[in-house]
């Protein structure tokens, strides 16, 4: 359900051309593959760090996650 929820947000970050895909070879991307893969990369990320005993700090996941993501990402 996570995944579904984020990959509707940054298809619609997409969309909006709030976010630029940067092209290669002449195309870019698919909007929904892109989407689907920053979700699902984030929600896999937030899925390992819960089953990890003990969890480390939240810090430490958003920082692996800043790390992870593509540069072309702005997460905040």
């Amino acid at each position: 359900m996570l995944g579904s929820h984020f990959e509707v947000a940054a298809r619609m970050l997409l969309e909006q051309h709030r976010i630029e895909l940067p092209a290669h070879d002449g195309r870019t991307v698919p909007l929904a593959t892109a989407a689907r893969f920053i979700a699902y990369g984030v929600v896999g990320a937030i899925e390992a760090w819960v089953a990890e005993e003990p969890p480390r700090p939240i810090d430490d996941l958003v920082s692996d996650i800043r790390l992870l993501l593509p540069a072309w990402w702005p997460i905040g």
